[in-house]
């Protein structure tokens, strides 16, 4: 038996499995290539030398000697200077039976080309992608009501297999190699995608409908492809799961036989099928009985739309992966005064009258700077919208979430180049697919950002307020009049017009945007020394609970009180207080009673100094920040029961 060293490149369990067998085997792992956090974690716990993928990867790994190269579950082309350190050579793991389906995605496009049987495959890593000799393949056929999620689960299982027979033949050294029949070969690029978007096409055979939602059913796993799509009465619908109803009367493609919280059973090119798990781009569950009754006719897809849904997702496919992180993760502007959307927007404009001198891209620019010195974030999101963009509703957005860094200490020259190289992306890939959402579980919904720009005229959909570059009066602020008070959207304006001013200065390009002013006199004024002038007289008699309680009563539903992005309404926290002052008068507090509250700031506390006022108490306030022989010291001092 010849044992032999490696470097492992992936990022999915199954390297861990396969790397498993290598050690059990006697074999050394010199390195692991990975981005994958559970990975990273596992070699840590090994002491394995871990780097992450990068084209500076084989210059990294200059002092490792190995002699086999293994790509397992690693979906990105290795550069041809670490393939060439390897003294024996390189494999690859495919979840395809090569020749066929080579590229990416195999399980998925094996279902949609309705194939009899698939398989995985070890194969050397030499010519062109997923091109180099066969060492070790496992074939097995597709079971009836096969899916993406448990085809991707067969390959994982046969690929375990396969590999243990790899292991001893490279440990034998009797590989047993066999060139691909190329004439055989199919091949998936990572942007390739189904057809219209995976749009049903209910004038296609059933089979061919059973197969397209089955092909793309990843369960709560991340769904790299689409999502299959229904076009019922104006809306677009994910379908869940078909299956046939080969008991049910025939009828013409589109027809409706049956809409029952049981499904929608509608006709096809051949035998009727059930259309379940119907959900709309939100996620949200739709009932079958809302959307037709029997007899309706849905009306069937022709070439043309399919033909522009499929040209557009190859236009923004490729930039899916940046905005997908942008959504994972949102930086939100929080404009104070906003309300909650849901109900019908009511839009408004507010004309600007911005400095004639400001167009083009620097008019885009002072826009943007604007929008993040009004945010106050370091990084924000801001909803744009390119000139171009397509317009599909349904299927596509109509912006894209653009992310800036602006710190107050960012000069407005350097973010002006940052957001010139962002807008490059954003008009080369203008939208992403709605569907992003319920293919991704870790995007927990799409939530459009506050403040908008649109490069052409008119309000963003989902923005509380846009600012529209272009139109028929020049540029326009647009606001929700049922999330923002016109008060606040006119003032937002004027702030835009400060900005514009001081940045047509001609050293604009050295201003930091911290040091952008925003108010004008009047607002200084009101901020400074109006608002702050509460002096009045009160009630000597009354508490200081007892005047929270008459501000209950006047505004129940207003925000109360704020915290790391939790709030409390003013009658939630009087809730809440009453509910623990109830439970304090239980155990003895009465009038005089001295109450430790030992909790660290957050909402708690103020419920807390609220229910010991209640109950009749004082509060002894005890920092859980502090040493423990100090707050023992405050209990005994203060000589709270």
């Amino acid at each position: 038996m010849s044992l032999f060293s490696c470097v492992l490149v992936g990022n999915e369990s199954l390297l861990i499995q396969c790397a498993e067998l290598v050690r059990q085997g006697g074999n050394s792992i010199n390195a692991v290539v990975t981005r994958n956090a559970d990975i990273r974690q596992w070699a840590q716990g090994l002491g394995l030398r871990i780097e992450k993928p990068g084209p500076d990867l084989a210059s990294r790994l200059t002092d490792v000697d190995f002699d086999w190269l293994m790509s397992i579950a690693n979906l990105s082309v290795i550069d041809q200077a670490l393939i060439d350190k390897a003294r024996e050579g390189a494999i690859n793991f495919h979840d395809g039976p090569l020749p066929r389906h080579a590229g990416l995605n195999a399980p998925v496009w094996a279902i949609l080309g309705r194939e009899k049987q698939h398989g995985v495959t070890w194969h050397l890593m030499q010519g062109g992608i997923d091109e180099g000799d066969i060492l070790k393949q496992k074939l097995f056929d597709l079971a009836p009501h096969e899916t993406a999620l448990t085809l991707n689960t067969r390959c994982y299982e046969a690929a375990i297999e396969s590999f243990g027979e790899l292991l001893a033949d490279l440990q034998g050294g009797q590989l047993q190699r066999r060139p691909q029949d190329l004439s055989q070969r199919s091949y998936h690029a990572r942007l390739d995608r189904p057809a219209a978007a995976a749009r049903i096409d209910l004038a296609r055979p059933a089979q061919d409908v059973l197969a397209l939602i089955a092909a793309l059913d990843h369960g709560s796993y991340w769904n790299p492809l689409c999502v299959p799509k229904l076009e019922i009465g104006g809306r677009v619908l994910a379908v869940g799961s078909a299956t046939l109803e080969t008991d049910a009367t025939a009828v013409p493609p589109g027809q409706v036989v049956e809409a029952t919280m049981g499904g929608l059973v509608v006709g096809t090119g051949s035998t009727a099928v059930r259309l379940t798990g119907l959900r709309d781009m939100s996620g949200q569950a739709v009932c079958p009985t809302t959307l037709a009754k029997p007899g309706d006719r849905l009306a069937l897809p022709d070439a043309e739309s399919g033909q522009q849904l499929t040209e557009t997702l190859a236009r923004v496919v490729a930039g899916e992966a940046a905005w997908r992180r942008c959504l994972q993760a949102p930086e939100p502007v929080e404009l104070p005064s906003v309300a909650a959307g849901g109900r019908q927007p009511d839009l408004r404009p507010v004309r600007l009258a911005l400095p004639a001198s400001l167009d083009g891209s620097r008019l885009a620019s002072v826009v943007a700077a604007w929008a993040a010195r009004i945010s106050g974030r370091a990084s924000l999101d801001l909803a744009w919208r390119a000139s171009g963009a397509p317009r599909l509703p349904g299927y596509f957005s109509s912006w894209v979430p653009l992310r800036l860094s602006a710190g107050n200490d960012a000069l407005f020259g350097d973010f002006e180049r940052q957001l010139t190289t962002a807008l490059e992306a954003v008009r080369r890939h203008p939208a992403f697919a709605l569907d992003l959402v319920l293919r991704d579980p870790t995007i927990r919904s799409l939530s459009v950002p506050q403040v908008g720009v649109n490069e052409e005229a008119g309000a963003i959909e989902g923005c509380a307020l846009t600012v529209a570059l272009s139109g028929t009066h020049g540029p326009t602020l647009w606001f929700d009049a049922g999330r923002l008070p016109e008060a606040a959207a006119q003032e937002l304006a004027q702030r835009l017009q400060r900005v514009a001013e001081a940045l047509t200065a001609a050293d604009a390009a050295s201003v930091a945007l911290g040091k952008l002013t925003l108010m004008s006199a009047t607002e200084r004024q009101r901020v400074l020394y109006d608002w702050n002038n509460t002096r009045c007289d009160y009630e000597r008699q009354t508490c200081v609970h007892q005047f929270f309680e008459q501000q209950v009563r006047r505004t129940p539903d207003a925000t109360a009180v704020v915290f790391e992005g939790e709030s409390l309404s003013y009658h939630e926290l009087n809730r809440r207080a009453n509910q623990v002052a109830h439970q304090l008068a239980t155990m003895g507090v009465r009038p005089g009673t001295l109450v430790g509250l030992y909790t660290r700031r957050s909402l708690d506390l103020l419920v807390g100094a609220l229910a010991i006022q209640k109950a009749g108490g004082g509060y002894v306030p005890l920092d859980p920040a502090y040493p423990a022989d100090r707050i023992a010291l405050y209990i005994e001092d203060s000589g709270a029961p």
